[in-house]
């Protein structure tokens, strides 16, 4: 019964996914700008562009450093993004890939990225290697913006 009903979800989701070609355009860390529609990676979570990080006991903003890591992975190439639903902010979720792979996990393995779903192995190698954000201290973004929007209403 429960093979039956994954192969028609399966089916389903492959129905309703659409690719995107194009060139894109990096908004931070886990967002780009694809062909005018707004896409954010799905299965990760990167630093917000405000958010700050630890590097030798001294603030480095990782935020800024996982758009650029990213903005680099995609510099002068197209990029194919497959998505099958759309966030509350009516972005794309999408899995993304060059010529030189899926682009999600190149970013949490390469430690710019958290894994938000399905890259816990890529999460483990980053940490191992304490590359990207793992070679310092940081927040969980999701966490970190959790506390940013508390402390905020804290003033309103």
């Amino acid at each position: 019964m429960f093979a039956v009903l994954f192969g028609v979800i399966f089916l389903l989701e492959r129905h309703n996914s659409k690719e995107y070609l194009g060139r894109a355009i990096v908004v931070d860390g886990d967002s780009i700008l694809l062909n005018g529609k707004q896409f954010r990676l799905s299965g990760i979570d990167a630093p917000e562009l405000d958010q700050p990080c630890k590097l030798g006991g001294k603030d480095w903003s990782c935020g800024r450093a996982s758009k650029r890591a990213l903005s680099k992975r995609l510099q002068n190439q197209n990029i194919s993004c497959v998505s099958s639903s759309v966030d509350k902010y009516d972005r794309h979720l999408a899995v993304c890939g060059t010529n030189n792979g899926e682009v999600n996990s190149w970013m949490v393995s390469n430690g710019w990225a958290v894994d938000y779903g399905g890259y816990g192995r890529e999460e483990a190698i980053a940490r191992e290697k304490r590359v990207g954000i793992w070679q310092g201290e940081f927040g969980i973004p999701e966490k970190w913006r959790r506390l940013k929007t508390d402390r905020s209403s804290d003033f309103n």
